[in-house]
């Protein structure tokens, strides 16, 4: 191995770093571009709701235009995980009724529009989902409320209201928005672990380097038989196994009693295979990895056992009963 890439591998690996801050810009972005997306696509035709009903064509999905002409009437609301729904009785122009799920910043607008007097006259669009029964009863008792000669009943109810209620927080575009700031939520909180990670292989690696000489470790990585496996995160020296998989640890040949390879699965789906070594300490320690080239794990174990011929090499319950004796000897 070259003089400078062994002064490099000393310097410690930072591509865990660099990747986190690649990852909260591309964040940034993601959740401004979510946020600036526009609520409403104009792009999109919005079929007129009061017409739909009129003709018992409304249907769960159908993305719909109402025009509010009055102050709408809150009779229901409930509470979720997700800030809750509130659903209100609105009129349009002619007086015509609809059930709807507006936000606090809508209906807040307009009851600034009808306590500073203004004419309200607001345009929304949304899409349709079925209305549940115990929706109906609330919507008919608030109708009644409303007006004490209501005429509204369970069996013309669907005259009046309609199947559907209308849902203004739903828009071709926050599909895309939610999206967007999803994935970049999601990159900021993997960021997150990946810079706590950083800062732990960091800290190992400056307290493991400090047990050990620099120029030591710079002569041994500097020999041509030195043999640097970068895929598999490990170097071999004559004296040393180095092992960058983890910030940095150097382990001398003879503490090492046991290797074998080691198969993780996450949900039954293989994440890896890992270089397993244990030690006279009764340690176990992740030495190398790879994805899926074993070959390269079993090539890394056997130029170890060069350097320690009493190694234990695969996992096998024969090689679990030696090292349990070779430890309990120790």
């Amino acid at each position: 191995m070259e003089s400078n890439e062994a002064i490099k591998l000393l310097k410690g690996n930072k591509k865990g770093l660099i990747m986190a801050i690649v990852f909260i810009l591309i964040a940034i972005i993601l959740i401004f571009f979510g946020a600036s997306l526009n609520t409403v696509d104009e792009s999109k035709e919005a079929k007129d709701y009061g017409n739909l009903i009129s003709k018992k064509e409304d249907k769960q999905n159908d993305y719909v235009s109402v025009n509010i002409s009055y102050l709408p009437y809150l009779f229901a609301s409930i509470d979720d995980d997700y800030g809750g729904k509130k659903f209100y009785i609105i009129f349009d122009e002619e007086g015509y009724p609809y059930i709807a799920r507006l936000t606090d910043k809508t209906y807040d607008k307009l009851e600034k529009q009808f306590d500073n007097k203004e004419e309200i006259n607001l345009t929304l669009k949304g899409y349709l989902y079925n209305q549940p029964k115990d929706l109906k009863e609330f919507a008919i008792d608030a109708h009644k409320e409303i007006f004490e000669d209501s005429e509204i009943n369970n069996e013309n109810y669907n005259l009046y209201f309609g199947k559907t209620y209308f849902d203004e927080t739903l828009t071709p575009s926050t599909t895309i928005e939610a999206i967007s700031i999803g994935l970049g939520a999601g990159l900021i909180i993997l960021s997150i672990f990946i810079i706590i990670f950083y800062i732990v292989t960091r800290i190992r690696f400056r307290k493991n380097i400090n047990k050990y000489s620099r120029d030591e470790l710079i002569y041994e990585l500097s020999k041509k038989d030195t043999i640097y496996y970068s895929k598999a995160n490990i170097c071999l020296t004559n004296n040393y196994i180095i092992s960058t998989l983890f910030g940095l640890d150097i382990y001398k040949y003879e503490d090492i009693l046991w290797l074998y390879n080691e198969n993780r699965r996450y949900n039954f789906i293989s994440i890896g295979k890992y270089l397993i070594a244990r030690t006279k300490k009764k340690k176990i320690i992740q030495l190398a990895y790879s994805y899926r080239n074993e070959k390269l794990l079993i090539e890394i174990m056997k130029k170890i056992k060069e350097k320690n011929d009493k190694i234990l090499l695969g996992f096998n319950k024969e090689n679990q009963t030696k090292y349990n004796e070779l430890v309990k000897n120790k």
